[in-house]
């Protein structure tokens, strides 16, 4: 099989959560069938701002993190839990879950508007497991069909769902973002959410705000004409509260090294990383 060609932004994630997916067998065989070329202007673009060993570190943290909240709401869970994984792209997130806690997950749901065909195959190849225990739909995530096309699949509305959204926050202004996680509201809190987000550049420190406009910049000039959207976390934090929910940790980027690596290297004030997790429920 030949390697799966990546977009830019996509490939430019893979690239900088190396490390991090090189520490697992699976992973690493994964992300070793793909192509990641595309990414080349991102990374030369990175590294001539010289933020590209800082974008490595950060990414690997978020990636950590949103993994670490999605395994935890699985364990802490009294029965198996379905995952809705949203705007997956070519993220293995299933195959971290399936390999690290398989036993409390249902089933797993990626949701994206681009084809599947290969990741679907490349899952089957390196974890036949996965046949059946990950779905897979095209599908816009904001698309008012989406619960029902995922009910096709086997989704069950009534059960405790996690639901992840990272990397997609930069593209959905608030309406579309409250849009998509309405599709998930129980109306008792039943469900959990991990949405990672950028925060507003004014909020950050002052040595990390040009670096922080450096990699947007680079990303909206190479994949996204339009200006990436920020968050704050009350902003988020009053959306959850709309939609019948409630915000229950925010992590900055220093504490999500923290808990990676064990300490502060590259980021030592709470605001001095331009990618934020919070974890509330729906």
């Amino acid at each position: 099989m030949d390697k799966v060609k990546l977009e830019p932004t996509a490939a430019f994630v893979i690239d900088l959560a190396a490390d991090l997916f090189a520490a697992d067998d699976l992973t690493r065989r994964y992300v070793e069938r793909l192509d990641l070329s595309s990414a080349r202007e991102l990374i030369e673009d990175a590294k001539r701002e010289g933020v590209y060993e800082l974008s490595r570190e950060l990414m690997c943290s978020r990636k950590f993190t949103v993994r670490r909240e999605l395994l935890e709401a699985a364990a802490d869970a009294s029965s198996p839990v379905q995952v809705a994984i949203l705007a997956a792209g070519k993220s293995p997130v299933s195959l971290e879950i399936l390999g690290s806690r398989g036993a409390g997950v249902k089933k797993i749901f990626e949701v994206d508007v681009s084809p599947f065909d290969d990741k679907r195959r490349l899952y089957e190849l390196l974890a036949p497991e996965s046949r059946g225990r990950v779905a897979f739909l095209e599908e816009d995530v904001c698309s008012p069909r989406l619960i029902d096309r995922l009910r096709g699949l086997g989704f069950d509305p009534t059960a405790k769902t996690v639901v992840v959204l990272e990397g997609i926050t930069h593209y959905l202004p608030p309406e579309k973002l409250r849009t998509c996680l309405a599709s998930f509201a129980s109306g008792r809190r039943r469900n959990r959410a991990v949405i990672e987000f950028g925060p507003p550049f004014e909020t950050l420190a002052d040595w990390v705000r040009p670096k922080a406009r450096a990699v947007y910049r680079s990303i909206e000039k190479i994949c996204f004409r339009s200006g990436m959207v920020k968050y704050a976390a009350d902003e988020l934090r009053g959306l959850l509260s709309s939609l019948g929910g409630s915000l229950d940790r925010h992590y900055r980027m220093n504490e999500m090294e923290r808990l990676r690596t064990g300490a502060n290297r590259f980021f030592k004030e709470d605001n001095s990383g331009w990618v934020e997790v919070v974890v509330g429920t729906l």
